[in-house]
């Protein structure tokens, strides 16, 4: 625990309150030792509360984007003009990706290959 007292002693009050709203992704002795420090730094508990607060509204909203579904235009594209999906998925995933919508950059190839499912069935089809 000193390691870790050490460690926690240099960062800002908003750094600890960071990891505290976040406290799932740190383990009890990290969260104990947190704790303390806010304690002996005497921080006004509404400031404490109104950081937390802010720093989880962050955190809902940043997961509200990443599981966002591609939207209905999107995924009409890619099942009737998969090859759409071919030449722009690199810089389609890529801009999801960097505006942190983790399922749309997922549900991309998803709907390409229904797409080419859905062609090589009509295709097969209308050759018989």
């Amino acid at each position: 625990m000193d390691k870790l007292r050490e460690k926690y002693k240099s960062f800002s009050d908003e750094q600890l309150l960071n990891i505290l709203a976040n406290r799932e992704d740190y383990v009890d002795e990290a969260i104990q030792v947190i704790e303390e420090l806010i304690a002996e730094r005497d921080i006004d508990q509404e400031k404490i509360e109104n950081t937390l607060e802010e720093i989880q509204s962050i955190n809902r909203e940043k997961e509200k984007i990443e599981n966002e579904p591609l939207g209905t235009g999107m995924k009409i594209l890619l099942l009737v003009f998969p090859i759409i999906g071919i030449i722009g998925m690199g810089m389609i995933q890529l801009h999801y990706h960097e505006g942190g919508y983790e399922q749309k950059k997922a549900d991309i190839p998803k709907y390409m290959f229904l797409g080419f499912l859905g062609w090589m069935i009509i295709v097969f089809i209308l050759s018989r």
